[in-house]
């Protein structure tokens, strides 16, 4: 994945934040993908602060910023973890 450009008020992490924060990316939205809580890790990837959106109606920039493996590929929307589970299905360890 990409790194995506800072959001106003997101400062990239440096390599002891990243360390320290073992790059475990936790975000937690409602059921309009709304952010509610985001840490570090989670605002760096998504450039997004909690109160932000992550529906994609809102804003189509973010289909840009998710990639397969290969860094070129862009991946399915559908495929996230957070869009299954604003749809309803259970996610785990994803």
């Amino acid at each position: 994945m990409r790194a995506p450009k800072p959001h106003s008020g997101i400062e990239p992490l440096d390599e002891a934040q990243r360390a320290a924060a073992n790059l475990e990316r936790i975000l937690v939205t409602d059921d309009r993908a709304q952010i509610i809580v985001a840490n570090p890790v989670a605002r760096e990837i998504t450039s997004r602060l909690p109160g932000d959106s992550l529906a994609v109606e809102h804003d189509k920039t973010l289909v840009t910023r998710f990639f397969e493996p290969d860094g070129e590929t862009p991946f399915d929307i559908e495929k996230l973890p957070l869009r299954k589970a604003i749809q309803g299905h259970r996610v785990r360890q994803q």
